[in-house]
């Protein structure tokens, strides 16, 4: 290719840049945002400010593609915590540890920034700073963007492909339909998670537990809170998270935070006694939001889309960031199988959808078990939802069902691993041990 342009600068786009410096003399990413002056203050990014998860399979890609990121992250104050350093909890039972799971945690700002500098560190990528207003089509091609820069002037870039990356409210479906296309269908499973983050001063040096991560099922959380997270990361300061459901907002103040956090087990008392360093951040997801490009008969040659363009999920699982860097190395998959541009691209969306269905059966699977327990679906879907709650609920203490389990959670593995009837099965019969992942088991952390 001549020029490959991509709508959005952050994580997703950026990768997306770097796969398209293997196939095109000249990248240019769409960017609305001044992204020197920090993704935390970026109006693109609403969700900027909260806690970030690099799970397994986002730190495999990005080394692939950035080889040394790992150490460079860590050399700019990010920490990586081993098995001895990490702690997860199901209700206030801790899991299981998972050998190899080892997490890399940073803020999103650190995150970003280095993976920009490593992007642009290619020489094929320049960065336009402007908004996307349109698609330009030559027949049944997209053959350039539209944009217009902060003074209201106005260009068409030429393109010989387009990658959309501009976020869950990406604005390609509406250009789309305004041309006379059929847009892709929205498939939505509510959610309805609030989360509040706060940043604290640490000591300097690795913590002992330097990530926690805890899930409680309904009611089971003290003041009703369904999620929470801490997070080690760059410049000696904990990141903390609480996140609550439809009206609940946990932790809204500097006071509330701390009480909360002081009713949870380690590490999130130690995490909120030193100086709140920012202004506590909130944000709201209603929804897990896919876009069904992959189901369209009839879609214009030379555009994809990646990242949260295509689906975003609830954001307790920590799947952005890996998703995106796995929906960049499936735009690499296809595009080194050398694809005719001028056609359909229906093959890229039929490989992303692996992908994106992996992330999205567990996120939204989840919200839809909580939401609809019964239903919908035929006796064998319910009867499968079933059995995928007790392959969980046997993970909190059994090594070998939490080694699969982990996988997948990590995206390391596609959820149709644990469709096997012998781990099942397996499951069942841990769960029917006395005391067996129940909130009263011996394994149980007291709160405080």
């Amino acid at each position: 290719m001549g020029t490959a342009v991509v709508l959005g600068g952050s994580i997703a786009g950026l990768l997306a840049a770097r796969v398209l410096c293997e196939h095109a003399q000249t990248v240019v990413v769409v960017e609305r945002d001044d992204v020197e002056t920090g993704a935390a203050r970026r109006s693109g990014v609403p969700q900027s400010g909260q806690i970030h998860n690099l799970l397994a399979a986002g730190r495999v890609q990005l080394e692939r593609w950035f080889p040394g990121f790992m150490a460079e992250a860590e050399a700019a104050g990010g920490v990586l915590s081993d098995l001895s350093r990490t702690a997860r909890y199901q209700n206030d039972t801790r899991l299981v540890a998972l050998r190899g799971q080892r997490q890399l945690t940073a803020s999103r700002e650190l995150l970003e920034a280095l993976i920009r500098r490593r992007a642009l560190a290619a020489g094929q990528v320049r960065i336009v700073l402007a908004r996307a207003r349109g698609l330009e089509f030559a027949g049944s091609a997209v053959c350039g963007v539209r944009v217009e820069d902060a003074e209201g002037r106005s260009e068409t870039i030429a393109a010989d492909l387009v990658v959309d990356a501009m976020g869950r409210h990406s604005q390609t479906a509406g250009w789309l339909a305004a041309e006379g296309w059929c847009p892709p269908r929205v498939e939505r499973v509510y959610s309805g998670v609030n989360y509040v983050t706060g940043v604290f001063s640490r000591a300097s040096g690795v913590p002992d537990l330097g990530l926690a991560l805890i899930r409680y099922s309904q009611g089971a959380g003290p003041e009703d809170l369904y999620a929470a997270a801490a997070s080690a990361i760059e410049d000696n300061r904990w990141m903390v998270l609480l996140a609550g459901l439809e009206d609940h907002w946990p932790g809204r103040t500097e006071d509330e935070f701390r009480r909360l956090c002081a009713l949870l087990p380690a590490p999130f008392p130690e995490a909120v006694q030193g100086e709140m360093e920012a202004p506590i951040a909130t944000y709201r997801m209603r929804d897990n939001q896919r876009r069904r490009y992959d189901e369209l008969a009839h879609l214009p040659a030379r555009l994809v889309a990646v990242g949260d363009a295509v689906a975003s999920f609830n954001p307790t699982w920590g799947q952005g960031i890996s998703s995106a860097a796995l929906h960049a190395s499936t735009l690499s998959y296809w595009l080194c199988d050398q694809p005719d541009l001028g056609r359909m691209p229906v093959e890229f969306f039929a490989l992303q959808r692996v992908v994106v269905d992996a992330a999205w059966e567990m996120s939204a699977g989840a919200d839809l078990e909580r939401t609809a327990p019964s239903g919908p679906g035929t006796v064998w879907a319910r009867m499968r939802r079933w059995l995928r709650s007790q392959i969980m609920l046997a993970a909190i203490d059994d090594p070998g069902v939490a080694r699969r389990v982990g996988a997948v959670t990590a995206m390391m593995a596609h959820p149709d691993t644990l469709n096997e009837p012998s781990l099942a099965l397996r499951a069942v019969l841990v769960n029917h041990r006395p005391g067996a992942g129940r909130p009263d088991a011996s394994a149980r952390v007291p709160r405080r």
